[in-house]
């Protein structure tokens, strides 16, 4: 990874099939090699932290 550009492509790929925002974390060495890469969140600012069916299920 030399540009934020490389970095762009390389998670277009893991992402292309999500569905919900991802918070990702890579990890580089001095080199810009990736050692470490993790998804740290999963979600998205508008979901409700309580499903629906759940909040209506009692009067």
């Amino acid at each position: 990874m030399r540009t934020p550009d490389d970095a762009a492509d390389y998670l277009k790929g893991i992402f292309k099939d999500k569905v919900q925002e991802h918070f990702y974390c890579l990890c580089l060495d001095t080199k810009n090699q990736i050692i470490h890469e993790r998804t740290i969140f999963v979600g998205s600012l508008n979901a409700s932290i309580v499903p629906e069916t759940t909040s209506t299920a009692y009067p």
